[in-house]
């Protein structure tokens, strides 16, 4: 065995007994939350006013956007409505021509 293996295993069995699991656990999991924090924290200060700017204007143009699609899928929505219902009034008026002309067909026989 190398003394990197050695080593390696010595720091294996030290860290991972049960007593020291039970710091180790909560203690990574402290240090991770305050790293993510930080990072959140340093992205937001490395927004110019420039940046914040052309942020606020591509959010506000996004929802503008977002309202203009749901005005034009309202009035699609209903445009399929009322083009349905006129298909089925056609559709309507030619059963009804057809039974005419059947009945009629059926009187002179």
């Amino acid at each position: 065995m190398s003394v990197f293996n050695v080593m390696f295993a010595g720091i294996f069995e030290m860290l991972f007994r049960p007593e020291v699991m039970v710091f180790l656990v909560p203690i990574t999991g402290i240090a991770g939350f305050v790293y993510l924090r930080a990072q959140k924290i340093k992205a937001g200060q490395a927004l110019t006013g420039e940046d914040r700017e052309m942020l606020s204007h591509a959010l506000h143009e996004n929802e503008n956007l977002r309202n203009r699609v749901e005005n034009l899928e309202s009035i699609i929505t209903g445009l399929d409505k009322e083009l349905l219902q006129i298909k089925a009034n056609d559709d309507a008026k030619e059963v009804e021509d057809r039974v005419r002309k059947l009945a009629d067909a059926l009187r002179k026989d």
